[in-house]
């Protein structure tokens, strides 16, 4: 009973040595070590992530909604015809001309654009899905000619 007794005041005092001396902790801090324009840079890339996936969202449910509008006529002009309602963060413009209907979400922070279209070729309905740089005149290229393809330097998303 004795030496447990000395050891577990031995094993106390080296406890409250550890806890009483700081030198030995630095291994152990877990603060974050960056600056504000780290965690800036963090938060925004999270931001443009999220406003991705939800334009990427409102892109399919347009594009599906289109399709079976289409089925049953013609296609829809606004974004309530379909039934949805873009995010507060995005401004959203349906562009419809003969034989295709376009959806672009411009989003109030970031320099991104996104662009769905479906386009009517013969008895086939075109899907269409780009995201890309905020740059008015690629914007009235695509009304325009109505491409089959997202424009130089922009990425296709999967519809």
């Amino acid at each position: 009973m004795v030496p447990t007794l000395a050891s577990a005041a031995l094993l106390m005092g080296i406890g409250f040595s550890g806890l009483t001396h700081h030198e030995g902790r630095s291994a152990l801090n877990t603060e974050w070590l960056g600056g504000d324009s780290e965690l800036d840079q963090l938060d925004q890339r999270e931001a443009t992530l999220h406003q991705r996936r939800g334009a990427q969202e409102m892109l399919s449910a347009f594009t599906r909604a289109q399709l079976t509008r289409h089925y049953w006529g013609a296609f829809a002009s606004s974004l309530t015809d379909l039934g949805l309602m873009a995010d507060p963060s995005l401004q959203a413009r349906v562009v419809n001309g003969p034989g295709f209907t376009q959806l672009w979400l411009t989003p109030r922070r970031g320099d991104e654009v996104y662009f769905s279209q479906v386009r009517a070729n013969g008895g086939n309905l075109v899907r269409l899905q780009c995201r890309g740089p905020s740059i008015d005149s690629v914007k009235s290229k695509i009304v325009q000619t109505n491409l089959n393809e997202c424009p130089p330097g922009w990425i296709a998303l999967s519809s």
